[in-house]
């Protein structure tokens, strides 16, 4: 995993068991009309990143607001990870600004390698970075179900034992069980088969999670509702139907 990236999803994971996490939701028609008037929770303004003489991108612009979603598509070394770094304040552009981006307690993310509690049970990494179990793991049980990890028991330990792709999903439970206002998803599906990486977007739109993700798939970008190419350099955006 990339060092930077993992110490921002520390120090994001920090701010958000300071601060409490946790995000306001509207319902009914009140939501309907916040929606309207919504401005952008994410606005990239023609962003460019270079490393030495190296263009990452250039002339990047978009907006996501509550609840759409980003996929950001590439091969291996195309910005991809620069990007999210960028939206951490990991690293400086170029030119161009990141215009809005949440607080810092709002915002979880997730490498390709996530951080794990050290020997920790399945119920400590749901809820982590909080530290405080639920009295109750009715729900843990029913975010492990959902994330297709029904066999496991929310008291049991031996986490590290677990493939790429169950970590990856276990991670999933993380997020639906904290529900931020964004996660920023750096390459933390890509170890799941096509059907279950569709099946995480519905669950974080049911959430109401606006979300990033990165991949080289291009077939993912249709469970997305904004989509950046990125290609040497370049970059193309658009909208899913």
């Amino acid at each position: 995993a990339d060092v930077a990236l993992v110490q921002m999803e520390r120090a994001l994971h920090a701010a958000r068991r300071h601060l409490g996490g946790g995000s306001l939701a509207l319902g009914g028609a009140a939501a309907m009309a916040a929606a309207a008037e919504a401005p952008a929770l994410v606005r990239v303004r023609d962003a460019s990143l270079a490393y030495g003489r190296r263009a990452v991108f250039s002339g990047l612009s978009f907006a996501l607001r509550d609840e759409e979603s980003l996929y950001v598509c590439g091969p291996s070394g195309s910005g991809k990870t620069a990007l999210i770094k960028a939206l951490c304040g990991l690293v400086e552009l170029e030119s161009g600004q990141i215009a809005a981006m949440p607080n810092a307690n709002l915002v979880m993310v997730l490498c390709q390698s996530p951080l794990m509690v050290h020997r920790g049970t399945v119920a400590e990494q749901i809820v982590y970075p909080k530290t405080e179990l639920p009295q109750d793991f009715r729900e843990i049980s029913d975010l492990l179900a959902k994330v297709g990890l029904a066999h496991l028991r929310p008291e049991q330990g031996g986490v590290e034992q677990l493939s790429r792709a169950d970590v990856q999903r276990l991670c999933l439970a993380r997020v639906l069980h904290h529900r931020p206002v964004l996660a920023l998803l750096d390459d933390a599906q890509t170890g799941l088969p096509e059907a279950e990486r569709e099946r995480a977007c519905d669950l974080l739109r049911e959430s109401r999670v606006a979300f990033v993700s990165t991949g080289s798939d291009p077939d993912a970008a249709k469970h997305h509702t904004h989509v950046v190419h990125l290609t040497n350099g370049e970059q193309s955006e658009e909208e899913e139907e």
